[in-house]
């Protein structure tokens, strides 16, 4: 059982008051609205670098989703849309845990995820991520998904203002590997766990 590659078979369209939420696929439109987010420094700033050129972004982008999304079905990218107008202004990363070890190996845990979101500044503090979040790990904990994780930088006070908001608990590394049943190499989705809070919500 994976439990991405069965919530992608499901081809599904997330919807809230305000959002449509579904699995990424590479088309024109979809990737002009990333773009603007990702070419931005404010925008990506403690998630990825700042990308400049659209095709390069493209190909990027192409490549995550036909490695990570549909071949390994190691995550779910989410995009999140706006109703009113039908634009991308985010998205929320779902990461299945064990799909991606330091040697290799797979070792998945369909009950544990791991989690990023991405919104662009222009719909900043309006609710849109909590709104967004909300909607999405409650189909997951219908799917059976019991842990949600995220890693987040001690200097991005939004992210970590979010999560809490959210109901995410800081645990440690220990607590993530023996309490909640993490795979130990979790944190090679971090670029700086060392300056970064583990936090942690149960579904």
């Amino acid at each position: 059982m994976n439990i991405i590659k069965d919530i992608l078979n499901e081809d599904l369209i997330i919807e809230t008051e305000r959002l449509k939420i579904y699995p990424f696929k590479i088309n024109l439109k979809t990737a002009q609205d990333l773009f603007e987010i990702y070419s931005k420094s404010t925008n990506v700033e403690n998630y990825c670098d700042v990308f400049t050129d659209f095709r390069e972004f493209c190909i990027h982008q192409s490549k995550r989703i036909k490695t990570f999304q549909n071949l390994d079905n190691g995550i779910i990218m989410f995009i999140i849309e706006l109703k009113e107008n039908s634009k991308a202004i985010g998205l929320r990363n779902i990461i299945l845990d064990g799909a991606y070890t330091m040697n290799g190996q797979v070792e998945i845990n369909n009950e544990n995820l791991i989690t990023e979101i991405l919104i662009s500044e222009d719909y900043w503090r309006n609710g849109i991520a909590f709104e967004a979040s909300i909607a999405i790990f409650k189909l997951l904990k219908v799917k059976g998904v019991k842990n949600v994780l995220s890693v987040v930088d001690y200097n991005n006070t939004k992210a970590n203002y979010l999560d809490r908001k959210l109901g995410f608990q800081i645990i440690n590394y220990d607590q993530a590997i023996n309490q909640f049943y993490y795979h130990k190499d979790f944190v090679i989705h971090s670029t700086n766990i060392k300056h970064s809070n583990i936090l942690l919500k149960s579904l």
